[in-house]
């Protein structure tokens, strides 16, 4: 074999050979990329279902909470101005007529014009519940407390099992902002008609 060509084919066969090397370790790269997207998808999946399984109650229902606020539903005071009677409230009304006996079982003033405490804000809310909104609708007085008022509370989850409609509070905390003093709350949870007949019983799951 003449020289020059000898020197031409073993050229070729070198730059043969550093390509296939040269597509082997593309190959090996691209494999390496595939797998790590294939990974983190996999991981983001898991995450995905995680938070599902943590936003989901089972029995949970539909609510809208109407109010909020950090005070209590209802306090009386005796004739020499102490407080007398508190009640935070924990109760599911189905009717206008059912409300207004359930303030006056418990001397709240909101259906007393005149009275003192009929301006204020959490009554004129109840006020608002009128007979429309108890034709497919119910309410829920759910009252409660949090250790300080540094809290963030809000109602997570609405749950019924067995008859007991359960109330999920759960709290957002700001450290830099803690104070020992424990605060009221009170929240007016609107719910479905048709998801809570049937309760006997309710429950309030407070996790600070």
């Amino acid at each position: 074999m003449d020289k020059p060509l000898f020197f031409v084919l073993s050229y070729k066969k070198r730059r043969q050979q550093r390509g296939g090397k040269k597509d082997a370790v593309f190959k090996r790269v691209f494999g390496i990329i595939l797998f790590i997207i294939f990974f983190g998808l996999c991981l983001l999946g898991l995450s995905s279902c995680k938070k599902e399984l943590e936003e989901s109650k089972e029995g949970s229902i539909e609510f809208n909470v109407g109010y909020r606020s950090r005070e209590v539903f209802v306090f009386t005071k005796d004739e020499e101005g102490h407080w007398d009677k508190i009640y935070g409230g924990l109760d599911l009304v189905f009717s206008l007529n059912e409300l207004k006996k359930l303030c006056e079982e418990h001397g709240s003033t909101a259906f007393e014009p005149g009275a003192e405490g009929f301006d204020f804000d959490r009554f004129k809310k109840l006020r608002e519940y009128d007979d429309a909104y108890f034709e497919q609708k119910a309410l829920v007085i759910c009252g409660t407390f949090a250790a300080n008022e540094s809290v963030a509370p809000n109602v997570k989850w609405v749950t019924v099992n067995d008859s007991v409609l359960t109330v999920f509070i759960r709290h957002t905390k700001h450290p830099s902002a803690y104070t020992t003093e424990a605060t009221s709350l009170l929240f007016y949870i609107e719910v479905n008609k048709t998801d809570v007949q049937g309760v006997n019983k309710i429950e309030i799951d407070d996790e600070d």
